[in-house]
């Protein structure tokens, strides 16, 4: 399992470097690891990838983004992951990139993820804080609840043994 200090530096070195696939690589990891560990922290990091990776795909909003970063890195950096999620929900309002929320729509995302890689829907969306609804009506129209990844039992034991050191 990935340790939060090396998730966070490697999200702020992203930032610093504007590194779109790197933090939707770091997005992906996190929601993988967080359907097996169910822990807050890297549900949070997957978040904060994830809408940092939507908004520096919008090339003409990057000029932009240039404060948030500047404002987040301190917050990430000491853990503050509610701190970088209410900095990027208020940039979000003041700018209107998106409709709707990008949080909600990142949560909601995060979620069908975790959702894909086997916890119930009711998991998913408790661990997320979305409405079971949302996450309903997102799977629905999407196929990523048709993608299985099977691993084999040997894999499943040797997560299961690095779960409960």
């Amino acid at each position: 399992m990935t340790d939060v200090a090396d998730l966070i530096f490697r999200t702020w070195d992203a930032l610093k470097n504007k590194d779109m696939d790197e933090l939707r690589e770091i997005s992906h990891q996190c929601s993988e690891e967080a359907a097996v560990t169910q822990n807050p922290a890297l549900i949070q990091m997957s978040i904060i990838s994830y809408s940092f990776n939507k908004l520096l795909s919008k090339i003409h909003y990057r000029d932009k983004l240039e404060k948030l970063i500047k404002n987040s890195l301190p917050k990430l950096n000491n853990g503050d992951f509610e701190g970088v999620i209410s900095e990027i929900d208020q940039f979000d309002q003041q700018n209107s990139f998106f409709e709707g929320s990008l949080i909600e729509k990142a949560k909601v995302k995060i979620a069908s993820r975790l959702y894909s890689s086997g916890l119930s829907l009711s998991q998913s969306a408790e661990l997320v804080e979305v409405r079971v609804s949302e996450l309903l009506d997102y799977v629905g129209v999407t196929k990523i609840h048709d993608e299985t990844k099977t691993i084999s039992a040997m894999e499943r034991l040797k997560i299961a043994r690095e779960v409960f050191r």
